[in-house]
């Protein structure tokens, strides 16, 4: 564990919270805020975010869409008039959900490292994860299997929450865990309240600034590192 200061609040942070959880607890517990409309969202400031980091849509960029969920940041895409969009989640209940939200684009049942996805990735130019690495053991892996070259964008949070295996608790963090495999490029960041899992000093619950980081990189190349399990599915 590692204890990090934050204003004049003591924040506290594992590194490893618990195993990631199976596909049935998100096919069980899908929240209001996912089948918002996406500027009704909590994640709407990160959206802006990410959407600054893609080509704009006169452009016609390729984006596959990594754990898409309910098809919240798909339907933000399509108002802003992309067209060329793919997402997949391992959960079936959000994949049904994400193509009545939005029935112009395709979206698919996969899990990132399923046999196949190796063929997939390499057909889009901009590969999205939102919110995604913080909820699987496996993070490194699935970039690892991402093209050299491509364009990677994702989200994760500084904060613990039930589902999450691991948190950042600054950019600085995610840059460290991530380096060896990614080249950033730009970076944001979204700050908003949120309490319940953070604690002081003495152990008493306290209302802190919780925040989202959002990062566009490029897949290094394969000789920066030599992986024996490069492309491993």
């Amino acid at each position: 564990m590692k204890i990090y200061l934050q204003g004049d609040v003591f924040i506290m942070f594992k590194l490893k919270t618990q195993p990631e959880l199976p596909v049935e607890f998100y096919n069980e517990n899908i929240g209001d805020t996912e089948l918002a409309e996406p500027e009704n969202s909590n994640w709407y400031p990160i959206y802006k975010i990410v959407l600054g980091f893609l080509p704009p849509p006169h452009m016609n960029p390729s984006i596959l869409d990594v754990g898409c969920g309910t098809g919240m940041f798909a339907k933000l895409l399509y108002k802003y008039g992309y067209t060329r969009y793919s997402g997949f989640d391992f959960s079936a209940v959000r994949v049904k959900i994400a193509r009545k939200v939005v029935p112009n684009f395709s979206f698919f049942k996969k899990n990132m490292l399923d046999r196949g996805m190796q063929d997939i990735y390499p057909l889009y130019d901009n590969i999205v994860a939102l919110e995604v690495l913080e909820h699987i053991e496996n993070d490194i892996e699935f970039l690892r299997s991402i093209p050299a070259g491509k364009t990677i964008i994702f989200s994760v949070p500084n904060y613990l929450s039930r589902t999450h295996v691991r948190a950042f608790p600054n950019q600085e963090t995610v840059r460290e865990r991530y380096s060896e495999v990614l080249t950033f490029l730009e970076s944001g960041c979204f700050t908003g309240k949120s309490s319940g899992y953070h604690k002081d000093a003495y152990g008493r619950s306290v209302t802190t600034y919780s925040q989202i980081f959002g990062f566009k990189c490029i897949r290094r190349s394969d000789y920066v590192k030599d992986y024996s399990y490069y492309g491993r599915t």
